[in-house]
């Protein structure tokens, strides 16, 4: 195989830059996955101890809190698919901000009802 001198300039002599982007990325949303479950998780139990042991509910109580508590995510996920036209950084900072509030309001709890 002969090289001519024309094409010579058109080898490129370092690795794709897109390659080494495209593994950042990924690198940064494995992470982000791991820091959600990470955290998604500790939330669980962190909910779980203090319901137990702080409140004192039974198993039926609880999965009555629990019922409640998916019926309002059910329905902000319909009040998101309405709100689709806004910009997702909007919606992800109020999403946050919700949930924050949200789980700010469990100093209030100190029983069932």
């Amino acid at each position: 195989m002969t090289l001519d001198p024309q094409t010579v300039d058109e080898i490129p002599l370092e690795p794709d830059i897109h390659v080494a982007h495209r593994r950042r990325g990924m690198f940064f949303l494995g992470l982000a996955v791991g820091g959600v479950g990470f955290a998604l998780s500790l939330q669980m139990g962190v909910n779980s101890n203090f319901v137990r042991d702080v409140m004192g509910l039974s198993g039926q109580q609880q999965g009555m809190l629990e019922a409640w508590r998916e019926c309002c995510g059910i329905t902000g996920l319909l009040i998101l698919a309405l709100l689709a036209g806004l910009a997702e950084p909007l919606v992800a900072a109020c999403v946050l901000a919700l949930t924050a509030v949200g789980l700010a309001w469990y100093t209030f709890v100190s029983d069932y009802f």
